[in-house]
């Protein structure tokens, strides 16, 4: 099996709480990686094997973190 990597768009004022909850439910990392706009940033989180994709928006749901646009490869 191998890593589940998924790349989150969001603002630039919120990426920093959104790479520590990233981290509190399990990334193995997650950062910045670069801002696409004035007000827009992507955060790349991994995790580890056996983790899947709604798990992850389902942690983040239950920490009041909804609506964010991601995609995973």
């Amino acid at each position: 099996m191998s890593t589940l990597t998924i790349t989150f768009t969001t603002t630039r004022i919120f990426a920093h709480d959104l790479v520590s909850e990233l981290l509190n439910i399990g990334a193995v990392s997650a950062e910045e990686t670069k801002q696409k706009g004035e007000d827009v940033a992507e955060v790349v989180a991994v995790f580890g094997e056996n983790v899947e994709t709604q798990d992850v928006i389902a942690a983040l749901a239950e920490s009041g973190i909804t609506n964010i646009p991601y995609v995973v490869s």
